[in-house]
């Protein structure tokens, strides 16, 4: 769970886009989706009478992200998939989120896909969120490789 104390509230989060951040000495891409966001009617969940996700805060580890992708840009065709470290929180939610991670796909046209994926631990129901165009918002025009690494660096890439 993010502290009210680490919590950075900005226009961004307002609009619901990813911004970094630094936490705990990582970098950190950090989306908030309060209560009544439309992109939250796009979860979709393995059990349709479970609880719905009322309000959610992500947070994506820039170096897990990183490594995905750039593995994922050297084995073309080799690799289906690699997962991502993040968290994920709601503080509405009734059951109890666990096992989180971000799924990175490639695609042949030099894109990837981004999906959030987490559990109700006391159900086992699976939950997942379309990140992608959150972070291909997030990416602009640079490729997501280089944007990721120039966020290690500290220095953005502009859009």
């Amino acid at each position: 769970m993010i502290d009210n104390q680490d919590k950075e509230v900005t226009q961004a989060s307002c609009e619901a886009r990813f911004f970094l951040k630094q936490e705990n000495g990582k970098r950190i891409l950090y989306l908030n989706l309060p209560d009544g966001s439309d992109e939250l009617n796009t979860i979709w969940q393995t059990d349709e009478y479970d609880f719905t996700v009322p309000d959610l805060e992500v947070s994506i580890d820039v170096e897990s992200l990183y490594t995905a992708v750039r593995l994922l840009n050297e084995n073309p065709g080799i690799l289906h998939s690699i997962s991502a470290k993040c968290s994920a929180d709601s503080f509405g939610f009734e059951g109890k989120l666990r096992y989180e991670r971000l799924d990175v796909k490639p695609f042949p046209i030099n894109s990837f896909s981004y999906y959030l994926e987490f559990y109700n631990d006391w159900t086992g129901t699976l939950y997942e969120l379309d990140l992608s165009p959150f972070l291909d918002d997030f990416f602009g025009e640079c490729d997501p490789e280089s944007k990721l690494e120039a966020c290690l660096r500290q220095h953005l890439c502009l859009k």
